[in-house]
């Protein structure tokens, strides 16, 4: 089976991609220079290296001078969003209404305890001022807002939202009568 090159290689860049070869660089295969394509062989000491790279980079320079010179035109190439390139956005573990999580591009507003059924602020004192809650973190859930947290089932925390935590104490005691 013969192997078809396509787009064939130019006649005028066959020696020195050839060259390049026999420093270890493919220049139709490999990875750019400038994305690490050249490595270090096995054995191969620091200065040798770094001498063989720079004759790769000479190289490289000489077939861009030659395309240039033959009437190649650089054309930019554009990578689709869908592409490896795409970067991955944090993403945030809150509670939704049913309490049930879910992945939300946007941080939580409000943290949570789970077990104790509180919310309040993500800054809230009383998170930090008792050394006993060592397994703090494993019941620690966000919300989106307050709306949110209320209907999960959870409390205001009477250290940081005072107010909130009041309106919820009277309307829990008419509820209770």
């Amino acid at each position: 089976m013969t192997k078809i090159e396509w787009p064939p290689t130019p006649e005028y860049l066959k020696p020195v991609i050839e060259e390049l070869k026999q420093l270890g660089w493919d220049y139709e295969h490999d990875l750019p220079l400038w994305m690490g394509g050249l490595e270090r062989r096995k054995g191969e000491s620091r200065i040798d290296y770094l001498n063989r790279k720079k004759k790769v980079e000479e190289l490289e320079d000489e077939i861009w001078r030659l395309k240039r010179e033959n009437g190649y035109e650089h054309k930019p190439v554009i990578i689709s969003t869908s592409s490896f390139c795409q970067f991955k956005r944090k993403q945030y573990k809150l509670l939704d209404e049913n309490g049930k999580e879910y992945i939300s591009n946007e941080p939580g507003t409000l943290g949570g305890n789970s077990k104790l059924k509180i919310y309040g602020h993500l800054d809230c004192p009383s998170v930090f001022c008792n050394p006993t809650r060592s397994r703090y973190a494993q019941y620690r859930v966000f919300f989106k807002d307050e709306k949110t947290a209320i209907a999960a089932g959870y409390r205001p925390c009477y250290v940081c939202m005072r107010e909130a935590y009041m309106r919820w104490k009277e309307k829990q005691n008419t509820e209770d009568r």
